[in-house]
């Protein structure tokens, strides 16, 4: 497929210098609140002003934080050190849930979060206080769960899934799995989920008895689905593309673009972006055609960000004093008339 000529739709950006030198971090744009970008790094969690890229706090650090989740004032990441429930406007500990095991930041739902972990523990906790509600153990670790039909759907090494009550945790079903999940459920709706597994399998189930809905399995693992103009899109391990129909999981498009990374999809206002060997992409979500691309310099960093109009890609680059820094790209697009082809 050829690539559009002409310059992307992009204009005016900022860099923004992390503090110190970093090396070998993987840095993550993983959530946005209202006027803040929210940037998890193996060394710490940052928070910038997103009108000028400005530091506004930095917590955790030395804590493997995982990736930041906004709801209302506080921000709620999970760690080596348990589930954190930061302060949005500075940053400071609300409370903690301590954990010797590494959490995974947690699923929001109302006044409780939902926080899978490496030691099998699943646990509700209460956002206010940070009040342990109940706890239930696996076999191996597991991922944050999914929430549908009033039922959390939660699965990881352990080759089965459950569904549980969201106000108890007990056990309304399980079902048995050929392999391992590669990624936290996702909540297609009210009524159904989906989960990819590492022998390629795409499947949508009802969240209510884990009844298989549809099935589709793919040549490699896939990434978690995200959903872009009615569309479910995900990436592949072997640089393929793939949009399918919710409904039934039929296939719409699939292109192959060797050398993507299959964790770096974010819905667009038309379509989907990711990332490839020092450039973004936007694939139009009708049929997966390349809208427009954008190179940049500095060795990616986590997957790019997309808030309306503007776009973020943190990557990492050598510092004029040695070792590399970390830095946040950011770019403003332009209406889609305005793109010179």
């Amino acid at each position: 497929m050829n690539l559009p000529a002409g310059h992307p739709p992009f204009a005016r950006r900022y860099l923004v210098g992390l503090a110190g030198t970093v090396v070998g971090v993987v840095l993550a744009l993983d959530a946005m609140a209202d006027d803040t970008v929210l940037v998890g790094a193996a060394d710490a969690v940052r928070a910038f002003a997103v009108d000028n890229g400005r530091l506004l706090w930095l917590a955790l650090p030395g804590l493997n934080p995982d990736r930041p989740a906004a709801s209302g004032e506080l921000v709620m990441v999970g760690s080596s050190g348990g589930l954190y429930a930061l302060e949005l406007a500075s940053g400071a500990p609300r409370w903690r849930l301590a954990s010797t095991a590494q959490v995974f930041s947690p699923l929001i739902a109302g006044d409780t979060a939902y926080a899978g972990s490496v030691d099998g523990e699943l646990r509700a906790i209460s956002l206010d206080d940070g009040d342990l509600r109940w706890r239930h153990r696996f076999p191996g670790w597991v991922y944050s769960p999914a929430l549908a039909a009033d039922t959390l759907v939660v699965g990881g090494q352990a080759k089965s899934l459950w569904g549980l009550a969201p106000d108890s945790g007990r056990v309304r079903w399980s079902l048995p799995l050929p392999q391992e999940l590669v990624h936290q459920p996702l909540a297609l709706d009210a009524a159904r989920v989906l989960i990819t597994l590492f022998d390629g399998r795409v499947r949508a189930l009802a969240a209510a008895d884990g009844e298989t809905l549809w099935e589709v399995r793919e040549p490699v693992p896939c990434q978690r689905p995200i959903p872009v103009q009615g569309l479910l899109v995900y990436a592949c391990l072997d640089g393929r593309i793939v949009a399918r129909g919710p409904a039934a999981g039929a296939l719409r498009w699939a292109v192959s673009l060797p050398g993507i990374d299959p964790l770096s999809l974010v819905p667009t206002a038309s379509g989907v972006l990711v990332r490839r060997d020092g450039e973004l992409l936007e694939l139009d979500a009708r049929h997966g055609g390349i809208r427009w691309r954008a190179a940049f310099t500095g060795s990616p960093l986590g997957a790019p960000g997309v808030r309306g109009a503007e776009v973020f890609q943190p990557v990492r680059r050598l510092a004029p004093s040695g070792g590399y820094s970390a830095t946040v790209l950011r770019w403003r697009l332009q209406p889609a008339e305005e793109v010179k082809r």
